[in-house]
Protein backbone atom coordinates (compact mmCIF):
# COMPACT_ATOMS: atom_id res chain seq x y z
CA UNK A 1 0.00 0.00 0.00
CA UNK A 2 1.31 3.34 -0.24
CA UNK A 3 2.71 5.09 2.86
CA UNK A 4 1.01 9.18 2.12
CA UNK A 5 -2.67 9.22 1.94
CA UNK A 6 -4.74 12.02 1.24
CA UNK A 7 -6.98 13.16 3.91
CA UNK A 8 -10.71 12.60 3.09
CA UNK A 9 -12.43 15.71 1.94
CA UNK A 10 -16.29 15.90 3.56
CA UNK A 11 -17.93 18.27 5.65
CA UNK A 12 -15.28 18.40 8.43
CA UNK A 13 -12.89 19.02 5.77
CA UNK A 14 -11.55 23.42 5.12
CA UNK A 15 -11.26 24.69 2.20
CA UNK A 16 -7.32 26.35 1.42
CA UNK A 17 -7.56 29.92 1.96
CA UNK A 18 -8.55 32.06 -0.68
CA UNK A 19 -5.68 34.79 -2.60
CA UNK A 20 -7.30 37.75 -2.71
CA UNK A 21 -6.89 39.29 -6.70
CA UNK A 22 -5.92 43.14 -6.72
CA UNK A 23 -6.03 44.66 -9.97
CA UNK A 24 -2.79 45.74 -11.17
CA UNK A 25 -1.18 49.38 -10.70
CA UNK A 26 -1.01 50.30 -14.56
CA UNK A 27 -0.32 53.79 -15.04
CA UNK A 28 -3.23 54.73 -16.96
CA UNK A 29 -5.06 53.77 -14.05
CA UNK A 30 -2.50 55.91 -11.70
CA UNK A 31 -3.58 59.19 -14.29
CA UNK A 32 -7.18 58.38 -14.08
CA UNK A 33 -7.01 58.62 -10.29
CA UNK A 34 -5.05 61.99 -10.18
CA UNK A 35 -7.60 63.56 -12.85
CA UNK A 36 -10.74 62.50 -10.65
CA UNK A 37 -9.40 63.45 -7.52
CA UNK A 38 -8.15 66.91 -8.92
CA UNK A 39 -11.04 67.75 -10.48
CA UNK A 40 -13.13 66.95 -7.08
CA UNK A 41 -10.52 69.28 -5.44
CA UNK A 42 -11.19 71.79 -8.24
CA UNK A 43 -15.13 71.84 -7.91
CA UNK A 44 -14.59 71.58 -3.62
CA UNK A 45 -12.25 74.69 -3.75
CA UNK A 46 -14.29 76.92 -6.30
CA UNK A 47 -17.87 75.87 -4.00
CA UNK A 48 -16.23 76.79 -0.62
CA UNK A 49 -15.35 80.16 -1.80
CA UNK A 50 -18.78 80.75 -3.87
CA UNK A 51 -19.93 80.12 0.54
CA UNK A 52 -16.99 82.17 2.44
CA UNK A 53 -17.89 85.82 -0.03
CA UNK A 54 -17.80 88.55 3.11
CA UNK A 55 -21.14 90.52 3.07
CA UNK A 56 -21.34 93.78 1.26
CA UNK A 57 -19.01 96.79 3.67
CA UNK A 58 -17.25 94.51 5.53
CA UNK A 59 -13.98 96.13 6.22
CA UNK A 60 -10.57 94.45 4.82
CA UNK A 61 -8.71 95.60 7.95
CA UNK A 62 -10.32 95.52 10.99
CA UNK A 63 -8.09 97.94 13.09
CA UNK A 64 -10.73 101.07 12.72
CA UNK A 65 -13.77 98.78 13.72
CA UNK A 66 -12.26 97.99 16.88
CA UNK A 67 -11.36 101.48 17.49
CA UNK A 68 -14.80 102.81 16.29
CA UNK A 69 -16.99 100.75 18.76
CA UNK A 70 -15.88 102.09 22.34
CA UNK A 71 -16.28 105.67 20.72
CA UNK A 72 -19.85 104.52 19.59
CA UNK A 73 -20.18 102.70 22.72
CA UNK A 74 -19.75 105.91 24.85
CA UNK A 75 -21.72 108.14 23.32
CA UNK A 76 -24.61 105.17 23.43
CA UNK A 77 -24.28 105.59 27.36
CA UNK A 78 -24.37 109.52 27.12
CA UNK A 79 -27.93 109.12 24.89
CA UNK A 80 -29.34 106.76 27.13
CA UNK A 81 -28.51 108.65 30.26
CA UNK A 82 -31.09 111.43 29.01
CA UNK A 83 -35.13 111.26 29.25
CA UNK A 84 -36.50 109.25 26.82
CA UNK A 85 -38.78 111.22 24.00
CA UNK A 86 -42.06 109.82 25.80
CA UNK A 87 -41.55 111.86 29.15
CA UNK A 88 -41.41 115.24 26.84
CA UNK A 89 -44.26 116.81 27.86
CA UNK A 90 -44.24 119.25 24.70
CA UNK A 91 -42.14 119.70 21.48
CA UNK A 92 -39.80 122.26 22.76
CA UNK A 93 -39.05 120.03 26.38
CA UNK A 94 -37.94 117.43 23.47
CA UNK A 95 -36.00 119.76 21.29
CA UNK A 96 -33.74 120.56 24.41
CA UNK A 97 -33.17 116.78 25.22
CA UNK A 98 -32.16 116.43 21.29
CA UNK A 99 -30.22 119.12 21.32
CA UNK A 100 -28.07 117.21 23.86
CA UNK A 101 -28.00 114.12 21.92
CA UNK A 102 -27.32 115.79 18.36
CA UNK A 103 -24.54 117.71 20.26
CA UNK A 104 -23.44 114.41 21.75
CA UNK A 105 -23.50 112.06 18.10
CA UNK A 106 -21.22 115.08 16.53
CA UNK A 107 -18.65 114.73 18.87
CA UNK A 108 -18.75 110.91 18.30
CA UNK A 109 -18.75 111.73 14.44
CA UNK A 110 -16.07 114.16 14.77
CA UNK A 111 -14.18 111.62 17.54
CA UNK A 112 -14.58 108.27 14.63
CA UNK A 113 -13.03 110.62 11.75
CA UNK A 114 -10.20 111.35 14.20
CA UNK A 115 -9.27 107.38 13.88
CA UNK A 116 -10.27 106.80 10.08
CA UNK A 117 -7.39 105.40 8.41
CA UNK A 118 -6.25 107.40 5.77
CA UNK A 119 -5.23 106.50 1.96
CA UNK A 120 -5.85 103.04 2.99
CA UNK A 121 -8.54 100.64 1.36
CA UNK A 122 -11.13 100.85 3.56
CA UNK A 123 -10.44 104.69 3.43
CA UNK A 124 -13.51 105.46 0.84
CA UNK A 125 -16.34 102.93 2.58
CA UNK A 126 -15.50 104.66 6.24
CA UNK A 127 -15.75 108.12 4.24
CA UNK A 128 -18.81 107.61 2.82
CA UNK A 129 -20.51 106.23 6.03
CA UNK A 130 -18.92 109.22 7.99
CA UNK A 131 -20.67 111.07 5.64
CA UNK A 132 -24.13 109.46 5.73
CA UNK A 133 -23.51 110.34 9.71
CA UNK A 134 -23.08 114.08 8.44
CA UNK A 135 -26.43 113.85 6.90
CA UNK A 136 -28.07 111.86 9.27
CA UNK A 137 -27.30 114.62 12.00
CA UNK A 138 -28.43 116.86 9.83
CA UNK A 139 -31.69 115.29 9.76
CA UNK A 140 -32.15 115.12 13.36
CA UNK A 141 -31.08 118.76 13.52
CA UNK A 142 -33.77 119.82 11.04
CA UNK A 143 -36.46 117.69 13.45
CA UNK A 144 -34.89 119.47 16.56
CA UNK A 145 -35.07 122.85 15.03
CA UNK A 146 -38.89 122.14 14.20
CA UNK A 147 -40.03 120.76 17.74
CA UNK A 148 -38.08 124.24 18.72
CA UNK A 149 -40.52 126.16 17.08
CA UNK A 150 -43.51 123.90 18.85
CA UNK A 151 -44.76 121.68 15.89
CA UNK A 152 -45.57 118.36 16.22
CA UNK A 153 -43.49 117.35 13.06
CA UNK A 154 -42.65 113.43 12.78
CA UNK A 155 -39.16 112.80 12.56
CA UNK A 156 -37.78 112.35 8.45
CA UNK A 157 -34.57 110.62 7.84
CA UNK A 158 -33.05 111.20 3.64
CA UNK A 159 -33.62 108.32 1.93
CA UNK A 160 -31.28 106.53 -0.96
CA UNK A 161 -32.23 103.31 -3.07
CA UNK A 162 -35.93 103.42 -1.78
CA UNK A 163 -34.73 102.42 1.55
CA UNK A 164 -33.56 105.58 4.61
CA UNK A 165 -29.72 106.60 4.33
CA UNK A 166 -29.57 104.76 8.32
CA UNK A 167 -30.28 101.13 6.25
CA UNK A 168 -26.61 101.05 5.09
CA UNK A 169 -25.36 102.90 8.06
CA UNK A 170 -26.35 100.44 10.32
CA UNK A 171 -25.30 97.55 8.01
CA UNK A 172 -22.25 98.85 7.72
CA UNK A 173 -21.84 98.63 11.47
CA UNK A 174 -23.05 95.06 12.20
CA UNK A 175 -21.17 93.49 9.31
CA UNK A 176 -17.97 95.03 11.29
CA UNK A 177 -18.91 94.02 14.49
CA UNK A 178 -19.79 97.71 15.72
CA UNK A 179 -23.01 97.23 16.91
CA UNK A 180 -22.85 99.96 19.08
CA UNK A 181 -21.93 102.93 16.22
CA UNK A 182 -25.57 101.69 14.70
CA UNK A 183 -28.34 105.04 14.37
CA UNK A 184 -29.78 105.15 17.74
CA UNK A 185 -33.45 105.10 18.13
CA UNK A 186 -33.51 107.91 20.63
CA UNK A 187 -35.54 110.66 18.46
CA UNK A 188 -39.23 108.26 19.40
Amino acid sequence: MNATMTPPAGPDATPPPRRRHRPKITVPRVLLGLVVAASFALWAVALLRVGVKAPPDTLTDPAFAAAAEPVCAAAVVDLEALPHASTAKTPEERAATLELANTRLTQMVAELRTIAPMGAPDSPTINAWLADWDTYLGDRAEYTTLLAQGETAQFQVTPRDNQTITKPMDNLAVVNGMLSCQTPGDVG
